[in-house]
């Protein structure tokens, strides 16, 4: 027996007449399920049928919409339900649909100027247009024009390091404001050079003060150059520095290896020296000193004091 039957039967029971959403909260409370999961809420929803629920809503979503009619008087058990089929889901309402929205469209094309109610009013309308064509054509109605640009619009150029749109703007203001843009935008430029050189990027420094010059020179220009003059004069420094210290070290790697060289020259000789020295007899030296088997000249002299050596 499917272990569903009886718990449904007892849900069934338990409902009132109407529409009830089953969450899986409490399927599980009512089922004795640890988990819900899509195979057991269709199972669940086949045996809430057959216990004489409808099925309102899709048994593989949560909640589980079911509906409960009144039973009908005389009946012993009321008949299974067919599931309900939304009312826009019917052909019937298609198709109204489709027609409504056919008669819109034809409405639409077929509608046009509504015509003259009277001849006396056609009669005006031809004579105004009579007169429009006798009467001088007038100037078009100049269409609405963008608000003039001020000097805050040209700063705001400048900021934005749009410097031709800058120049474009107070070239219009006059002179006066033209001047004062192009200083702006060399100043705009100082900064930005002293930004570079900050980070290190003198190639970019250099390429904003070749810009500036098309601009006057001001103070901070002024000062950008010989800051940028500092900055390649101490990256000149540090890499003569750094020449100098890889020259002292290739010397002192030079003289290291000529010492170990001279070491190793000293030991081979040495090491041949060694080689070709004659052996040292064994035999002790005879002494001069003293009663001897042999005299100093190698003769042998029985009372040992060179006599013998003396008359040869």
């Amino acid at each position: 027996m499917n272990p569903y039957t009886e718990p449904s039967r007892r849900l069934t029971a338990e409902l009132h007449v109407g529409t009830h959403a089953l969450t899986n909260h409490e399927l599980r409370q009512v089922y004795g399920m640890s988990r819900v999961t899509t195979k057991a809420r269709g199972e669940v929803a086949a045996e809430l049928r057959k216990a004489g629920l409808q099925i309102l809503s899709d048994p593989s979503s949560e909640p589980l919409f079911v509906g409960k009619l009144a039973p009908a008087r005389g009946a012993s058990a009321p008949p299974a339900p067919r599931p309900v089929r939304a009312w826009w889901r019917r052909p019937w309402a298609i198709a109204a649909g489709a027609l409504v929205l056919l008669f819109v469209a034809v409405a639409a094309l077929t509608t046009g100027p509504p015509a003259s109610s009277s001849a006396g009013e056609q009669a005006t309308l031809s004579g105004a247009a009579a007169e429009a064509t006798t009467e001088p054509a007038s100037e078009p109605t100049p269409a609405a024009t963008e608000p003039p640009q001020t000097i805050a619009d040209a700063r705001s150029a400048v900021a934005d390091d749009d410097y031709a749109g800058a120049l474009l703007i107070a070239a219009a203001l006059g002179r006066d404001d033209e001047r004062t843009i192009e200083r702006r935008i060399a100043r705009r430029l100082a900064y930005r050079t002293m930004k570079a050189l900050r980070s290190g990027d003198r190639s970019r420094a250099s390429r904003l003060l070749r810009e500036a010059r098309e601009y006057p020179r001001t103070a901070e220009i002024t000062r950008a150059d010989a800051a940028l003059d500092a900055a390649q004069t101490r990256a000149q420094e540090r890499a003569a520095a750094k020449r100098r210290a890889a020259a002292v070290a290739r010397a002192a790697r030079r003289a290291r290896a000529e010492t170990r060289r001279q070491a190793r020259a000293e030991a081979r000789r040495r090491a041949a020296v060694t080689e070709s020295a004659p052996s040292v007899s064994s035999a002790p030296e005879p002494s001069m000193s003293g009663p001897s088997t042999f005299n100093w000249c190698g003769k042998r002299d029985g009372d040992g004091d060179g006599i013998y050596c003396e008359g040869m």
